[in-house]
């Protein structure tokens, strides 16, 4: 006959006990360890009805009672997110910075866990404002969370159904596409440098943006050597890297950095004005360094040979365009361009997926699905003229019906 009780809790009262490993957890040496919970009962058979209660539950969705949902998240960034040698340190930055100013400041982070059910993070996706770019990195974020959770035992892993809410304008910026450079726009960037601040440095910078589709990081990133035979190769950057301390962000520091993705390696061929253009911005980056005294492999620097900050450029961007008058637009707008012309020219979409470095055609489709508005009239303006230019004929008889048909008729 089994035992009815095997233990005595507060000094008097006899209990049936069984432990069980319910989860993991992290120990002072930084190692897994098992989580191990006693379950009580006034007999085995109710203290086993107790463990498969506590799991059923566990199933559902949590079992952190006594939990809160902000202090869990504060150590995972502190101890896992941040060490993780996995993502890019943009990549950090963006997840912690996006937490921080949406999920850091709201309810959520009161909530003690086991309150936190996928209706409640549904609803503060649906609630938050902020566009769509910003919910879907708190996502991710949260979905590496809920793994964390869900592998100590914590919490069950409830984001498989959320979905990420799009506002109407997120819905208008999605219909209307990339943002491009017309092409009367580019006539004045083009021939207008000599109203431009740092005129050598900014020219050649833009000329090389609008002919690779490169992104400004990449461009920085460019020494001389990569350029051979009208061919440049793409294999570094210059970023802003976040400098995080104790946890937290604490500034940037400017650096070489490897790419984005290994589909970010690609070379791309250069025609005849970027080489004539290199030339020129060769010669005079020469006397530069001649006359400040430096050198450097790299084609765009400081006036002191130092790497240049990619929002010094944006400044010095927009500085130019108020001058010559034409819009404020971001720099990528080149890269935008670039991919929309080799929709315009008919390029296959496999070639511009390599040209432009993309992981997957399903990126790249945006330009060819977005086809600028004034591509869309001047197709329907060349449609109109094809119809009107056609002389309009009498239809060929296509079948003769029989006479005896006829009579009946």
């Amino acid at each position: 006959m089994a035992k009815k009780t095997n233990c005595v809790i507060n000094g008097n009262t006899p209990k049936y006990r069984i432990t069980r490993v319910v989860g993991k957890k992290m120990n002072e040496n930084g190692k897994l360890v098992s989580i191990r919970k006693n379950f009580y009962g006034d007999s085995r058979k109710d203290a086993e009805a107790q463990v498969r209660e506590y799991f059923r539950k566990k199933e559902e969705g949590i079992d952190g009672k006594g939990k809160y949902f902000g202090i869990l998240a504060d150590s995972w960034i502190r101890d896992f997110l941040i060490p993780e040698t996995n993502l890019a340190d943009r990549t950090k930055e963006l997840y912690v910075g996006q937490w921080n100013r949406y999920v850091k400041s709201s309810d959520l982070y009161t909530l003690p866990l086991d309150e936190v059910s996928a209706g409640v993070l549904q609803n503060f996706y649906n609630n938050l404002n902020a566009p769509y770019s910003a919910i879907k990195a708190v996502h991710y974020t949260m979905k590496r969370f809920y793994k964390y959770l869900n592998y100590v035992g914590y919490a069950k892993d409830i984001t498989g159904v959320l979905t990420i809410p799009k506002t109407k304008a997120d819905k208008e910026k999605e219909l209307a596409g990339p943002t491009v450079w017309t092409d009367e726009e580019i006539d004045l960037i083009m021939h207008n440098f000599d109203k431009a601040d740092y005129r050598f440095r900014l020219k050649f910078l833009i000329i090389l943006a609008y002919n690779t589709g490169c992104r400004i990081g990449e461009l920085l990133g460019i020494k001389y050597s990569d350029i051979k035979d009208h061919t440049l190769t793409v294999n570094r950057q210059i970023i802003h890297r976040p400098v995080f301390k104790d946890g937290k962000q604490d500034g940037y520091e400017l650096s070489v950095a490897a790419l984005k993705t290994t589909s970010s390696y690609r070379r791309i061929p250069l025609n005849s004005i970027v080489v004539d253009a290199l030339e020129e911005h060769q010669r005079w980056h020469k006397k530069e360094m001649r006359k400040k005294g430096y050198e450097t492999e790299f084609i765009f620097t400081t006036d002191a040979g130092k790497n240049v900050d990619p929002k010094n450029v944006e400044h010095a961007v927009k500085r130019y365009y108020k001058r010559i008058g034409v819009p404020i637009k971001t720099f990528h707008t080149y890269r935008h361009t670039f991919g929309t012309n080799l929709c315009r020219l008919n390029v296959p979409i496999q070639i511009a997926s390599k040209l432009l470095g993309h992981a997957s055609i399903n990126v790249t489709m945006k330009y060819y699905v977005h086809v600028p508005q004034y591509d869309r009239e001047n197709a329907v303006e060349l449609l109109a003229k094809d119809l009107s230019s056609r002389q309009v004929k009498e239809p060929e008889v296509l079948y003769m019906v029989p006479q005896e048909i006829k009579a009946a008729i």
